[in-house]
């Protein structure tokens, strides 16, 4: 079983998202794409 972990930081103007796991042999496709789509939400 993968689990990735989230921290969502919310500021008064700026939001920071972190993901992280703990096996790097784990990543899958979906993770670099739920990555992309936090990015294009933020910026």
């Amino acid at each position: 079983m993968r689990t990735v972990h989230c921290d969502l930081h919310i500021y008064f103007e700026r939001v920071t998202v972190k993901l992280w796991t703990h096996a790097a042999i784990d990543l899958f496709e979906n993770n670099f794409i739920m990555a992309a789509t936090i990015d294009k939400i933020l910026v």
